[in-house]
């Protein structure tokens, strides 16, 4: 029915149409369509018009006032396709902006401006075509304006955000040495050392003001209540870092799974004497390691099994005993067999539990070894 009226002046077509082009703007066929202009233009209906002359016998429909036009957009609602509804808010944006002064407030925005873009080649422009492109076009140009607003504020806040942050670390940093009686100014001059050895305790749970990309040697010692090196996994940002020594003795520490982050380590310094760990499985990620330095005496660790996967290794120094009072619960060394590439090896195994040091006759490229203590027979 809507096919009835003309589309730029959203009036009736007043002389009618013929089924035959009613059928070709719905896309329907004639023969379909006729029995259903029939039934819509019966007097009990009387929502169509049927005009014929004698010159012309072939039925015309046409809407019988111009009153039923608005009252068939309300009825259609969603069913208006999306080219009717763009056209329908093309033009009544247009008029309102007309009549505002032209105003920016109504130019078109959001859903409406891109139901119009999709669209826009099938809007008939009528008379007013240019004032009608240059209508759309300033919306077009409104929008984008907003949204590089909208870009560069969110822009300036994530960079306010990000300076905040670091000023909110460098305050956490400072407070950190100032309390552990390390200078504050430590936290500013980082960036420009390449060995830092810090021989006071530290709550390594907390550590994490260093970030020095340039920094290549760090020492560390956690505090014997300590219980954690969580804040350890953070090191992960000093990319430069190749050499740690981490003294953990008489720690309660029992978790070491924060220096498996540090994968670009290739030498290791690592004192777990009289500590709580139990476990080695974090060494394993250190895949990079070349050379490790392991004091498990009266540790709480008896399985070598992790080393067995650093197959980078060339150097390692493996300290198991110590007295008769403190020796690692470690008694079998079969995992170092397996370090292919391992040239130099330094062993404590005073009072120790190995009974036999077979598993060295398997490294072949071994051409140093440093030995203390024998193994202890049984009986």
């Amino acid at each position: 029915m809507l096919a009835l009226r003309d589309p730029v002046t959203n009036h009736r077509i007043a002389e009618g149409l013929t089924i035959e082009k009613l059928a070709a703007v719905v896309g329907a066929e004639p023969r379909r369509l006729q029995p259903q202009l029939e039934r819509l233009s019966q007097r009990d209906s009387r929502l169509l018009e049927s005009l014929s002359t004698l010159n012309e016998p072939a039925a015309r429909y046409r809407l019988p006032h111009e009153r039923l036009i608005p009252a068939l957009h309300r009825l259609m609602g969603k069913l208006l396709g999306e080219i009717e509804q763009a056209r329908l808010r093309f033009d009544n944006a247009f008029l309102a902006w007309q009549k505002n002064e032209k105003r920016a407030h109504y130019l078109l925005k959001g859903a409406d401006l891109r139901l119009i873009e999709r669209w826009a080649s099938q809007i008939p422009w009528g008379r007013a075509e240019q004032e009608k492109r240059f209508f759309l076009r300033q919306s077009q140009r409104r929008r984008g304006i907003i949204r590089a607003g909208t870009a560069a504020t969110a822009i300036a806040l994530g960079a306010l955000g990000w300076v905040a942050s670091l000023q909110y670390q460098r305050i956490e940093g400072r407070r950190y040495l100032y309390e552990r009686n390390y200078p504050p100014e430590l936290y500013d001059y980082q960036h420009q050392l390449k060995k830092l050895e810090l021989r006071e305790p530290l709550d390594l749970e907390r550590f994490t003001w260093l970030s020095s990309d340039g920094i290549e040697e760090l020492s560390v010692k956690a505090l014997s209540s300590s219980n954690s090196i969580a804040g350890l996994a953070s090191l992960a940002r000093c990319s430069s870092l190749r050499k740690l020594t981490l003294d953990l003795s008489y720690s309660q520490v029992s978790d070491l799974e924060a220096i498996s982050k540090l994968s670009n380590l290739t030498q290791l310094s690592l004192d777990l004497s009289k500590s709580q760990v139990k476990d080695l499985a974090a060494l394993s990620k250190l895949g990079n390691l070349t050379q490790l330095s392991l004091d498990l005496n009266d540790d709480q660790e008896s399985d070598l099994e992790p080393l067995s996967e650093l197959s980078e290794l060339t150097q390692l120094s493996l300290i198991l005993g110590g007295n008769m009072l403190t020796s690692s619960k470690v008694s079998d060394l079969e995992p170092l067999s397996r370090l292919s590439d391992l040239t130099q090896l330094t062993l404590d195994i005073r009072y120790t539990y190995v009974r036999q040091l077979e598993a060295l006759s398997k490294l072949s490229n071994l051409t140093q070894l440093s030995l203390k203590g024998g193994v202890q027979k049984d009986g």
